[in-house]
Parts: structure tokens; C-alpha cells; sequence
């Protein structure tokens, strides 16, 4: 029940409802993808982790909330003050 709309986004993987109809029609459908096709969903599910998730992102996000919090202003897009 994850929300991962991004795999689908990044055209690395897929992201079914729940349950074991959508899981088996997909799982059919990535069983019938080439090596190749397999292979690139993979690079790109890769790059989207370290573009995304990386240390790098995590390192600036973290720079801008300790920068808000310390000067205050409007707050960066990642926090949610509601």
C-alpha cells in the first residue's frame, strides 16, 4: 500500500493496487520484458534513487530547514507546516 507513483513516473517499475489480481497481472507483464528493457528500468530506477534520495539532496534539504529555521521566513518546499 506504499505510495510509489514514482516508479511509474521514473519508467522503472510498477506500482499495482493492492491484492493478488493487479500483483499477478503485472508480475505477468514484467516476466514477458527483454533483458534489455528489464536492464534499463533498472539504470533508470537507479538514477532516480540517487537523484532523489541521495545524500546529496538530503544534505540540501537538510541545509535549507536548519537555514529557515534559524532565519525564518517562508518555509522551504519540503516542510509542511500544516
Amino acid at each position: 500500500g506504499a505510495r510509489w507513483e514514482g516508479l511509474e513516473k521514473n519508467g522503472c517499475g510498477w506500482w499495482v493496487e493492492v491484492g493478488k489480481g493487479p500483483l499477478v497481472e503485472c508480475l505477468r507483464h514484467a516476466l514477458r520484458l527483454s533483458r534489455e528493457e528489464l536492464r534499463q528500468r533498472g539504470n533508470r530506477g537507479r538514477e532516480w534513487m540517487k537523484r532523489d534520495f541521495g545524500w546529496r539532496r538530503i544534505g540540501r534539504i537538510m541545509h535549507q530547514t536548519y537555514a529557515w529555521l534559524l532565519a525564518g521566513g517562508a518555509p522551504p518546499d519540503h516542510v509542511d507546516t500544516v
